[in-house]
């Protein structure tokens, strides 16, 4: 979360409590509008809370420009060929990096997030591993078979950062195949069962 979706939040959070304190307490009579009027009137706090509102209404907008056009902007990745421009989703990168998972037989599940900048591209990686995997080799194999496939797939020069986050480590199952064996062992070790009639 963004410094300024946190402090957004923290002061609305505060601002909704406060009103409601004192909604629930003019509801309930500890406090009547007479008392308000007096308090505001005493004090002055017109101007005050003018600047807090329109602070509030403010930060808001802001809030909604920075999230909704850098989700706009960062979903595309742009660049010019001499037939024209092409753009590629962020979505079909997320897909295909899901998809390298299958050359890896550590890798139980692994989901991605893409964002692009003119940085760079930030590739954020949610792994489940299983329990058998050597963590640190197979996180430093993600990050560089991401890196290259990417790198070679897009053809483009700015750096790609790969962060990897193991999630869950799973015990794996034995495969069917085992189970199978071991059953069919275990069938031919027995005595054959006969039946009289």
């Amino acid at each position: 979360m963004r410094p300024l979706q946190v402090i957004s939040f923290i002061l609305y959070t505060i601002v909704f409590i406060l009103i409601g304190t004192i909604l629930l307490a003019v509801s309930l009579e500890l406090i009547t509008l007479d008392q308000m009027k007096a308090y505001y009137d005493t004090y002055n706090l017109r101007f005050n809370i003018g600047l807090i509102g329109a602070m509030f209404i403010f930060l808001g907008l802001l809030i909604t420009h920075v999230t909704f056009g850098g989700i706009q902007r960062e979903r595309t990745i742009a660049f010019n060929t001499p037939d024209g421009q092409v753009l590629i989703s962020l979505s079909a990168i997320e897909n295909f990096i899901k998809k390298l998972s299958a050359q890896m037989p550590e890798i139980k599940d692994m989901r991605s997030s893409v964002f692009a900048s003119k940085k760079g591209v930030n590739i954020s990686v949610r792994v489940s591993l299983w329990s058998d995997a050597n963590i640190p080799d197979v996180t430093e194999r993600i990050q560089g078979v991401i890196k290259n496939k990417i790198q070679d797939m897009l053809g483009i020069e700015e750096p790609i950062t790969t962060k990897v986050h193991v999630a869950k480590i799973a015990h794996r199952e034995p495969s069917k195949a085992k189970k199978y064996q071991e059953t069919t062992e275990d069938v031919s070790q027995r005595a054959p069962y006969y039946r009289d009639f």
